[in-house]
């Protein structure tokens, strides 16, 4: 999938693209966004196109028949589409968006990356899908995006650290707006609890996240993990501990 219809629109909008993986406070990261008032969100839109789509990936929920309006192209379309606000966040997965393969896609977003010690974000994942696949765990295609984003494209590395985001949320969030070229609002890290509606098309994913009012310290670590997580664990870990490497460190 590469054709110049991928590339994002010309407007004064600074466009920001959040690459994550499952279970790494990237809703809460992005629930900063949702409260600022210069900023549309969107959330996790090629999970439509990767799991419900025309041209999905997964056969997770394969008895639902596909959703012709979550092709791949549409929701390019979205992201590169006019926006009326400042600031355009998108937060998504990397392994969800892998059909996108248009540098000139990516060239027009400003591309950062979220990360959290594979242990404790697979094992979060475990108890929501205990048959999660390596692609699902989602740090191999998280460190292949980054290799385009720091080599061809040439921008510069933006990586937080989910637990040191956890331990210091404003000075992180500071640095993070820093590094993206966009203003720092502190009022932004609280929030009253309660739903936020573009989460809902994944309900029971964002509990934590709906009941917050602010940004929680991290838990302790896991003392055990499952066989199958330890073994996942040990696949992810080297690619974790490379964008770990290039974190920002205010």
């Amino acid at each position: 999938m590469t054709d110049a219809a991928t590339s994002t629109a010309i407007d004064e909008t600074r466009r920001i693209a959040l690459w994550a993986v499952p279970r790494s406070v990237s809703t809460a990261f992005e629930r900063v966004f949702v409260e600022r008032a210069d900023a549309a969100v969107l959330h996790e839109p090629f999970s439509h196109a990767y799991y419900h789509g025309p041209d999905r990936l997964s056969a997770r929920f394969g008895g639902e028949p596909p959703q012709p309006e979550h092709s791949y192209e549409a929701v390019v379309a979205e992201v590169a589409a006019p926006c009326p606000a400042p600031i355009l966040f998108m937060k998504d997965m990397a392994y969800q968006a892998r059909p996108v393969d248009d540098p000139d896609f990516y060239a027009g977003l400003a591309n950062t990356f979220l990360i959290r010690d594979p242990a404790e974000a697979l094992l979060s994942l475990h108890r929501l899908w205990p048959d999660f696949t390596i692609e699902e765990a989602g740090f191999i295609e998280q460190a292949q995006l980054f290799d385009l984003v720091t080599g061809p494209l040439e921008q510069p590395a933006v990586v937080v650290d989910a637990t040191e985001f956890r331990n210091d949320p404003e000075r992180l969030m500071a640095a993070y707006c820093e590094a993206v070229a966009i203003p720092h609002r502190g009022d932004a890290l609280c929030w009253q609890p309660g739903p936020v509606e573009i989460w809902q098309a994944w309900s029971g994913w964002h509990e934590g996240a709906e009941q917050s009012a602010g940004i929680a310290p991290p838990p302790s670590p896991p003392a055990e993990l499952p066989g199958r997580v330890a073994a996942m664990v040990e696949l992810c870990q080297p690619h974790y501990e490379r964008l770990h490497a290039a974190r920002l460190r205010p």
